[in-house]
């Protein structure tokens, strides 16, 4: 057997009903494809918890999904079993951030449609699901909005306190309201809870210590939480 022999062996259904060529695109284009799903998951990403083994994982996942898809082809029994090896495989590692879960999916379907034949739709599916990315990070659209804040307030019942308290979140705050109310009458107290958006340059800390300067006033938790771009 001379080599054009071989050579046409190889490519012409040698591992059953694909060849050589085929196996080797399957492998290398999703691979390939995987570059810009990699690129894509440093620029969006919002966590830096990520490890270097967490992407030569999607390099290999997508590898090993269009070869895995090309093996199976068009035999159920094939699909069964690989459910059934798969279904032995217990992962540990849980994944951080839900993002991850996404990019996972991502290289799956990559790997898949390449190893399918349907290698236009994997490029299209990785240059589109790129620019969203991409662009709903750059414009924004899955950041927090200006950062509320939470504050637990503790006073006496006497009006001039409540008052003092109510001009001093005015002058340090843009906006406030009180989401929580509870008036314990055993001990003369009064307890709110106020969400609030400090002025610029004026900490969350700062608005505590001021309220804490006026008679009979206890400043308790204090907390940041972003709430989204269209809370109320």
């Amino acid at each position: 057997m001379n080599f054009n022999t071989l050579m046409a062996e190889l490519t012409r259904g040698s591992f059953g009903n694909f060849g050589l060529s085929d196996l080797v695109v399957s492998l290398i284009f999703p691979a390939v494809l995987c570059v810009g799903i990699v690129f894509t998951y440093r620029k969006v990403q919002m966590h830096n918890s990520y490890s270097p083994s967490f992407l030569l994982a999607l390099y290999l996942l997508s590898a090993l999904s269009g070869g895995v898809t090309l093996f199976i082809g068009d035999n159920i029994a094939r699909a069964f079993g690989l459910i059934g090896a798969m279904s032995i495989i217990r992962f540990r590692n849980a994944l951080k951030e839900p993002i991850d879960a996404v990019f996972v999916l991502w290289t799956l379907a990559v790997g898949m449609s390449s190893g399918a034949g349907y290698y236009m739709a994997a490029a299209c599916l990785t240059l589109v699901t790129s620019l969203i990315a991409v662009t709903v990070k750059y414009l924004g659209l899955a950041e927090f909005g200006q950062a509320r804040s939470f504050l637990k307030v503790t006073a006496g019942s006497a009006h001039d306190a409540q008052e003092r308290i109510e001009r001093t979140l005015a002058e340090a705050t843009r906006e406030y309201k009180v989401l929580h109310q509870l008036q314990s009458p055993e001990v003369g107290t009064e307890t709110k809870v106020y969400t609030l958006l400090p002025k610029k340059n004026i900490s969350l800390e700062e608005i505590g210590s001021r309220l804490s300067k006026i008679s009979g006033v206890t400043v308790g938790q204090t907390m940041y939480r972003p709430m989204g771009r269209f809370a109320e």
